[in-house]
């Protein structure tokens, strides 16, 4: 199989996704947002100390 394809469509871009796999991840994103969602502004604000506490110019060697 090519780098970049599966099963479920060309996995670069999610345009070319097949429908059922669509619909799949469609369904799945909004049970995640529908259980998940009183927990936006905490995930915000912990994302935002994690991301203070990392060198933003850090880069591997």
């Amino acid at each position: 199989m090519d780098q970049g394809r599966s099963l479920a469509g060309d996995t670069q871009d999610p345009s070319i996704l097949k429908q059922d796999v669509r619909e799949y991840l469609t369904a799945e994103n909004t049970y995640f947002d529908e259980m998940m969602g009183g927990t936006t502004a905490l995930r915000d604000k912990l994302f935002e100390e994690m991301k203070g506490r990392i060198k933003q110019d850090a880069r591997p060697d």
